[in-house]
């Protein structure tokens, strides 16, 4: 027999396909119209008719379909009792495998795939030998109930029986290895599937690249869409959908656009989430333009955008500095009569605090209030950082009243903004007082806050201050990492506090963080200043042996110091290090290196140096050009200091009055006229 064969009732075997059949293709009983429950037990009353068990497991299937799972199991239990063989004067209902296969699917459906699989052990007894069919609701049902242990037993049990897996089996399994997240399991199953010649369908691969989706393996994903595409199965909107979001969140955006408009021209329409999801992630990357072709397309198409396709665009347009097609596209929203709600508005206002345009945030709050919508704490926070980034500190204190006169509760983001503007704005005293009250109001401090304080109190000069809330951030669990001991040197060097930014730099490796460009940089430009250049030098070879590649301005301060103490022919050796590595000089090396040359009489090499930044269309800038007629009149060359400084005014360039009258003197140019002709009236005033 064959193996996805079960024994009939009359003792002949009954094929899959037999039954899938039978199951479609019997024509509605006369008792449709009743309900199922009633119906059985009509059945089980009647005197006059005799039903057969395949009108039995009709009515068993019927309940199945109809989620009466209770209802069926009930009624299998009934049809034990009521045609046992003790009972009398009924003929004996004996269950056949299609029953059998009704009750498994409907344990498994009711999350008990454990009495299923006791029901397998029955079958067998029973004579007969499970299907396909029964095995794949099996698999199904214990997937569901989390058993994989009992799936690999079922699986095994179900091809050492000989019973081959189908599509719907192997779907099955792909499905449930995916929600288990048996990522590799999952794609060694449809090897497997291919390898038994058995073609994989749309629920096979959607199953799949969502899994690898949600693993971020989305090129192993693209793989699956185009070997699916090969195969002519196309996505469905689901799919499309999915990998669109994606694609989006991984930031693969070229894939994501192409992804959506392949969708179109299958003529799947793009759902409202699917658009703004794309939207918003369009906007959040940059990429307005792109995002804004798919939201007037859209439009063009006569489709309406929901509230969050239009704060999705909204908020990408402030955020771009576009505000005036923002509140276009606001004033077309409520036109179509969709109400922006208070995450509207929040965008809005967002964006245009970012972009410092103050007057035009705080028209958009009014006209919020005015329109019934309840400013929260989002709304109050952006206005608070905007107020404090343009320096309006005393409407910042104003706002932050007024948001607690109107019960909406300062969270973190809200306290840290406020704190971070006071810090700025030097009221070091005001903001301690305001941690005070976010420590009362039991707001945890989080590490923006943190920094926010250890950057304040070291412009306030309150170095003690500094250590202790870095000791606090310590014990809150939270160890300070690179970018607040980078803020913690950089704020100590900048008060002068030079040996104490060196003790944070030996806390910080010791601590095990290890520093980068940025943190040696501020070291290096430290010990410059104060004149320790044997370290400085240390420090940069440190970097080096570590393979922290140095930038342009590490190695412009360090030419600069090595021509400071007289070892020129080191700093040029750097010089050309620096390009041998793909660094290119700017503006200030270049000009360090001429200064440098000049400061040592070498005028040809400071020519060189000259005639190389302006190959490399690096542009002069006043102090470049002032060094090079500085020196050309030390040599006695005013004739072409002359033609320098000719060519300097003619490029605008505008150094103040009193440099250019020194090098008028210097050319011995002492006429008024003459003088005036030169400087501009820029640097007069």
């Amino acid at each position: 027999m064959s193996p996805v064969m079960g024994r009939s009732r009359r003792g002949g075997a009954v094929s899959l396909s037999a039954f899938t059949r039978y199951m479609s293709s019997q024509s509605p009983p006369s008792y449709s119209s009743f309900n199922p429950v009633e119906k059985f037990e009509m059945m089980l009353q009647s005197k006059h008719r005799t039903y057969s068990v395949s009108d039995y497991t009709r009515l068993l299937s019927d309940m199945v379909r109809s989620r009466r799972y209770l209802n069926a199991v009930s009624m299998f239990k009934k049809l034990m009792l009521t045609h046992s063989p003790t009972s009398t004067g009924r003929p004996r209902v004996v269950p056949d495998l299609y029953t059998f296969n009704v009750l498994i699917n409907c344990y498994c459906r009711m999350n008990s795939a454990g009495y299923g699989f006791g029901l397998l052990g029955i079958v067998w007894k029973t004579g007969f030998r499970p299907n396909v069919v029964v095995y794949s609701s099996l698999i199904t049902g214990l997937f569901s109930a989390g058993k994989l242990d009992e799936v690999k037993r079922v699986y095994n049990g179900m091809k050492s029986g000989g019973v081959l897996p189908d599509v719907v089996t192997y779907n099955s399994l792909i499905r449930g290895l995916c929600k288990a997240n048996h990522v590799e399991d999952a794609k060694g199953m449809l090897a497997e599937m291919k390898q038994n010649r058995i073609s994989p369908n749309l629920i096979t691969y959607s199953s799949l690249v969502h899994c690898l989706g949600v693993s971020n393996e989305w090129e192993q994903a693209k793989g699956l869409i185009d070997e699916m595409k090969k195969n002519q199965i196309f996505p469905d909107a689901v799919m499309y959908s999915s990998v669109i979001h994606g694609f989006s969140v991984c930031k693969k955006w070229e894939d994501a656009i192409a992804m959506f408009h392949e969708m179109k021209r299958n003529e799947l329409s793009p759902s409202s989430v699917t658009r703004s999801s794309l939207i918003r992630g369009l906007c959040k990357a940059g990429m307005l333009k792109e995002a804004k072709g798919i939201f007037h397309e859209m439009k063009s198409e006569g489709a309406i955008p929901n509230v969050v396709t239009y704060t999705s665009i909204i908020h990408g347009l402030s955020i771009g500095g576009e505000w005036e097609e923002a509140k276009t596209i606001l004033d077309d929203m409520k036109k179509n009569g969709i109400c922006p709600d208070v995450i509207t508005y929040n965008s809005l206002i967002h964006g245009l605090c970012v972009c410092n345009n103050w007057e035009e945030a705080q028209a958009v709050f009014e006209e919020m209030k005015r329109a019934g919508i309840t400013p929260n704490c989002n709304t109050y926070s952006s206005l608070i950082h905007g107020l404090c980034r343009v320096g309006m500190l005393e409407e910042a204190k104003a706002t932050f009243q007024e948001m607690k006169n109107n019960r909406v509760i300062p969270d973190v983001k809200s306290y840290t903004a406020f704190i971070q503007g006071l810090c700025i704005g030097g009221e070091w005293e005001e903001a301690k007082c305001i941690i005070y009250e976010m420590k009362i109001n039991g707001i945890s401090l989080d590490v923006v806050t943190y920094t926010t304080m250890i950057l304040g109190s070291i412009r306030a000069g309150r170095w003690e201050e500094a250590k202790s809330i870095v000791s606090d951030m310590c014990s809150s669990g939270m160890p300070p990492d690179l970018a607040i001991y980078n803020s913690l040197i950089c704020g100590m060097s900048e008060i002068g506090k030079w040996e104490e930014a060196k003790g944070v730099f030996c806390d910080m490796k010791s601590m095990g963080v290890s520093p980068n460009a940025v943190t040696y940089g501020i070291i290096i430009h430290a010990l410059l200043q104060i004149g320790n250049w044997e370290e400085a030098r240390g420090i940069f070879h440190e970097m080096k042996n570590k393979g922290i590649p140095g930038d342009v301005v590490t190695y412009s301060m360090m030419i600069h110091g090595l021509f400071q103490n007289g070892n020129w022919e080191e700093a040029q050796d750097m010089y050309f290090e620096m390009k041998s590595k793909g660094i290119s000089p700017d503006v200030v090396t270049y000009t360090t290196m001429i200064h440098g040359f000049c400061y040592i009489g070498n005028w040809e090499e400071a020519k060189l140096v000259f005639c190389e930044m302006r190959q490399q269309e690096v542009q002069p800038d006043a102090i470049t050009f002032y060094m090079l007629i500085g020196v050309l009149i030390k040599d006695g060359k005013q004739s072409e200091a002359r033609q320098l400084l000719e060519f300097m005014t003619e490029r605008g360039e505008s150094p103040n009055t009193v440099s250019y009258c020194t090098l008028m003197l210097g050319l011995g140019i002492n006429d008024e006229r003459l003088v005036k002709t030169y400087v501009p009236k820029a640097a007069e005033a």
